[in-house]
């Protein structure tokens, strides 16, 4: 059994749809870090160059909250980035 099968057999497909975007957020949450962590910056230094406070670099590369366009576009900005967003279709 494939575990989209099992998920499916065993959850509600309420469970399934708020699991499949705590796990987005967490992706989201591990690229922000990844590439903050790479930047020669300190996470004081990106808050500054964002123009946000510390906290909410702490929120977004915590996954903490499901961060704003904006927000992860100004983080991409800071650390020498373009943010792209893409869509793939599930098989």
């Amino acid at each position: 059994m494939k575990l989209e099968e099992f998920m499916r057999e065993t959850f509600s497909e309420d469970f399934i749809r708020e699991a499949d975007a705590q796990y987005d957020l967490y992706r989201v949450s591990a690229k922000c870090r990844q590439i903050a962590d790479e930047s020669p910056y300190s996470r004081r230094e990106l808050a500054k160059r964002m123009g946000v406070s510390k906290t909410t670099i702490n929120r977004l590369i915590f996954s903490e909250n499901s961060p704003r366009l904006a927000t992860l576009s100004k983080l991409a900005h800071a650390c020498g980035y373009e943010l792209e967003i893409n869509f793939v279709k599930k098989e």
